[in-house]
């Protein structure tokens, strides 16, 4: 059957409008890649509201081969056709894949995303044949001592170990779950039900691959990594494909000098890259075309501004990124006072963006709008809000004697706790609004209690102010 590579693929799912599908298809590579194209073939196969009934999505780890097989055995309601979606599989890791899978742990667990760290670490341990247990340090076992001693953070293993053991996870017993789906797909499933499986690696020596491929479609989504000019070439063709189905759904058109400002943000990460874009498209409301002024005003303040790249990472929970952020404004000599005080501003804001949301003037708001929506259904709700806060705090207690002084003229409050200072740009309040999402309102409360602390310790110990910022932000960005 079929190998197509994600370039050629256009062709193919005008076909697939058309006719039959096969009855398995594997997609594999790039991960922004693999998971657009498997959105397009699920659209196509189970247009509008058919997904209902006859879409089922298994979580790609080992252990769920058994549901998985399950399910594709079980007869589609009403006899109609049945998608069942193995996603980021697992299934193809081998030996050789040990140190990927390391890497993608420690990854995950870098920028706090622990369940995804434990996965991947569960995968490693299985390809390994150890357990959770012996990432421990009374019960370590040598081969992860040995990586431990060739420069591995300790406390990565502990903290995973920690988090398997509050969690009671363990890693899947080995059992041969490649061949058990193999047999699956060999001995066949009810007509009408079709198997899409996606990930980030496959090997093709396994026989569960060779399988597949006798008898449905592989799709390659990868992308070369290296830095040769034929890398760079088919990374940047890639991408401007990518960019072109975007702005196609937006009917939207870049200027050329605006796409390598793109570019140059955002590297060659497609994630990221497509973020960025959909950003800007947002930003260019009615305007047909993106232009370098607003790849300037939206992705270049960043680089301009280091203490809002800080407060920007703490927002997003990204962690990596914070420390990172951190450890430049040190260096730089900026006080590490002055740095919890952005940061304590920055979730004070995200606090009012909470409430705000949460209260009847932010009824319209929701996450999901574009920001045409938010600028003409949420921000009346804004300007009202802050109307009232302001109202409020001139008619306060303090702001009545100074009536009196003023001989009954009123005199108007200055704060920074309107959630919108120039209504007339709107876009940094959408994109902050976004940002509080990152956090429930107790998870805030959270925050600002570790703010505190870290303010205590600043001022009143002698504890070294690095490892307490960082120890900050780290309980900040902690997510789940």
């Amino acid at each position: 059957m079929p190998d197509i590579a994600y370039q050629n693929l256009k062709q193919y799912l005008e076909e697939l409008r058309k006719g039959a599908p096969f009855p398995v298809y594997l997609i594999y590579g790039e991960e922004y890649l693999y998971r657009s194209v498997f959105k397009q073939i699920v659209d196509i196969l189970l247009p509008g509201s058919d997904k209902s009934f006859h879409y089922e999505e298994i979580e790609g780890s080992e252990d769920n081969v058994s549901s998985l097989a399950e399910a594709l055995k079980t007869f589609s309601f009403l006899s109609k056709r049945k998608v069942i979606a193995y996603t980021d599989a697992k299934i193809f890791y081998s030996k050789t894949d040990e140190e990927k899978l390391l890497e993608k742990a420690k990854a995950a667990y870098d920028k706090n995303e622990m369940k995804k760290a434990v996965k991947h670490m569960a995968s490693y341990l299985g390809v390994m044949g150890l357990t959770f247990d012996e990432l421990s340090e009374n019960n370590r076992n040598p081969k992860i001592q040995e990586v431990v001693r060739n420069g591995m953070d300790t406390a990565f293993f502990n903290d995973i170990f920690q988090y398997a053991s509050e969690n009671s996870l363990a890693v899947p017993p080995d059992r041969d779950y490649a061949k058990m789906l193999q047999d699956t797909i060999e001995n066949g499933f009810p007509k009408g039900n079709i198997l899409i499986i996606t990930t980030d690696q496959i090997d093709k020596r396994k026989t569960l691959f060779k399988s597949i491929k006798k008898t449905g479609m592989i799709i390659d989504c990868s992308v070369p990594k290296g830095n040769r000019m034929a890398d760079r070439k088919i990374q940047e063709t890639m991408m401007k494909e990518v960019m072109e189905q975007i702005l196609s759904e937006s009917g939207k058109k870049i200027d050329p000098a605006a796409y390598r400002g793109v570019l140059e943000n955002t590297g060659f990460d497609f994630n990221i890259f497509a973020g960025s874009l959909k950003k800007l498209i947002d930003f260019s409301g009615t305007e047909p075309r993106i232009t370098v002024e607003h790849v300037a005003a939206v992705l270049n303040r960043t680089r301009e501004d280091p203490i809002y790249e800080l407060t920007g990472a703490v927002a997003d929970r990204n962690t990596e990124q914070a420390l990172f952020f951190l450890a430049s404004l040190l260096s730089a000599g900026i006080f590490p006072l002055q740095i919890l005080a952005a940061v304590i501003n920055q979730m004070r804001k995200l606090l009012i963006l909470k409430d705000f949301s949460q209260s009847e003037y932010g009824k319209n708001w929701n996450k999901r709008i574009s920001f045409d929506q938010f600028r003409n259904s949420v921000m009346p709700g804004i300007i009202a809000y802050d109307q009232e806060m302001q109202n409020a705090l001139e008619t306060g207690e303090e702001n009545e004697a100074m009536l009196q002084k003023n001989g009954g003229r009123k005199k108007k409050v200055h704060t920074d706790l309107l959630i919108a200072k120039n209504a007339n740009n709107p876009y940094p309040v959408f994109q902050s609004l976004l940002k509080a999402e990152n956090f429930t309102g107790e998870e805030m409360i959270q925050a600002l209690e570790t703010l505190s602390i870290a303010d205590m310790r600043l001022k009143t110990t002698a504890l070294n102010h690095k490892i307490v910022l960082e120890e900050m932000i780290i309980r900040i960005c902690r997510k789940g």
